[in-house]
């Protein structure tokens, strides 16, 4: 897979430890969160942590959730990607 992933108003790639400042609000947020069962995060430390877990899962498997940007902006907006089921697999979430 080829990074960035770019459409006209959003940039994939991923993730680096300075997004987690980005992430937070995000993973912060109960409401989107509620299907997570790890839940959310409450420190940008543990933030670090997650996505340090992704980037790892990203170089293990070739694939894991990457940061959604607003391409004008650079704002985190979200995240996407694949990534095996309860970190173990065979099954990929998507």
């Amino acid at each position: 897979m080829s990074f960035p992933i770019e459409t006209a108003r959003l940039v994939i790639q991923p993730f680096t430890l300075d997004d987690a400042e980005g992430m937070l609000p995000i993973w912060n947020d109960p409401v989107a969160m509620r299907w997570i069962p790890s839940g959310t995060i409450t420190t940008v430390d543990a933030a670090r942590e997650k996505i340090g877990r992704f980037m790892a899962h990203h170089a293990q498997h070739g694939f894991s959730l990457w940061p959604v940007r607003d391409k004008g902006t650079g704002r985190i907006l979200g995240d996407c990607g694949l990534i095996l089921v309860e970190w173990t697999g065979p099954e990929v979430e998507l």
